[in-house]
């Protein structure tokens, strides 16, 4: 009995299953399955350039492409030959102008920063460092403090970061007016 139950019901799992349906729903115009199989492709683990790839071949405009092209451009490590073939010429030298503009705007924002400095009663637990940096006994950064402004840098740094990235990729690759996927 268990087998007559579920002949005929499959479930797809993995993201070349949802990539054939999206596919077939694509070219019979299944706007319902085809908005299932891009949600289901997105929870799919898979490389930026696989993303970008989908993205282009059944045209996905969402926050999902969006987030592909920026991982690629803020990542360390340049693109691959692979990847740059797998891409295409002028999207691998797009995205290698984004990385370089990118790194010239970060680096520009880190150089500016300083660690503020907090008034306060207590005995300095950093007396070396306030005396040799000339600041009066009154005004020390306590250890807390500066592991807050620390955290606090770092948060900031990578929300200009990633929007700046994400503004960049959005012009050059015309994402604009991406909303989530249907």
């Amino acid at each position: 009995m268990q087998l007559l139950r579920s002949f005929g019901t499959y479930r797809p799992h993995t993201a070349e299953e949802w990539t054939s349906i999206l596919h077939l729903a694509t070219r019979w115009e299944f706007d319902d399955i085809r908005a299932l199989a891009i949600r289901e492709i997105e929870r799919c683990p898979l490389t930026p350039v696989e993303k970008i790839a989908l993205s282009r071949e059944f045209d996905i405009s969402s926050l999902w492409s969006l987030n592909a092209y920026t991982e690629l451009c803020e990542r360390p490590e340049a693109l691959t030959v692979q990847e740059a073939l797998a891409l295409g010429l002028q999207t691998t030298v797009r995205i290698s102008q984004l990385r370089e503009r990118l790194r010239k705007s970060l680096g520009k924002h880190r150089a500016s920063p300083q660690l503020p400095v907090q008034r306060t009663t207590k005995r300095p637990e950093h007396s070396f460092e306030n005396a040799r940096l000339g600041r009066p006994k009154e005004f020390v950064l306590d250890s807390s403090a500066r592991s807050r402004t620390l955290h606090s840098r770092a948060i900031l740094e990578k929300t200009l970061r990633f929007s700046e990235a994400s503004r960049l990729v959005t012009e050059t690759f015309g994402l604009g007016g991406i909303n989530e996927v249907v």
